[in-house]
Parts: C-alpha cells; sequence; structure tokens
C-alpha cells in the first residue's frame, strides 16, 4: 500500500530528510528505511512538498552558517 499523493510530508518526515547539522548519524530520525524511500519518493513526485523541503534545507543551511559565525566571532573576553 503507497502513501495517497494527497498526503503531504509531515515535521517528522521533513527532518529525517533534512537533518540539523547538531543531530548524528542514526540518531537523526525515527522513520523506518522504508518510510523513508516512501517520503522520498512523494516529495519527488509532490511539487508542494519539494519546495517544502527545498525551503527547509535553505533555512537549516543559513542557521548553520549563522551559528559558526557567532562562535568565530566571540572573542577572549567574552563572558
Amino acid at each position: 500500500m503507497g502513501r495517497p499523493f494527497d498526503k503531504h510530508i509531515d515535521n517528522e518526515e521533513l527532518d529525517a530528510l533534512v537533518p540539523s547539522p547538531s543531530e548524528s548519524g542514526q540518531d537523526r530520525h525515527r522513520l523506518s528505511p522504508d518510510a523513508v524511500r516512501e517520503t522520498v519518493s512523494h516529495v519527488e513526485s509532490c511539487a508542494d512538498c519539494s519546495s517544502k523541503v527545498s525551503k527547509y534545507r535553505q533555512l537549516m543551511q543559513r542557521s548553520s552558517n549563522v551559528a559558526g559565525s557567532v562562535v568565530t566571532s566571540l572573542g577572549a573576553d567574552c563572558p
């Protein structure tokens, strides 16, 4: 049984496809490999979900860049 076309991805599926930089390996999501494959297949055929994944990926990259620049800009006198 496949996923209904009108069932868009949820936040857990989004996190599985676009993990945050602070998450590691298998801890990054709780979806089974089959569920991840089904989600990827849906995203490839659904323009709305594809756009959602793309925007979320961009957001995660920006967040990662901001976090890195904050750490590198802290000086020795910073508490």
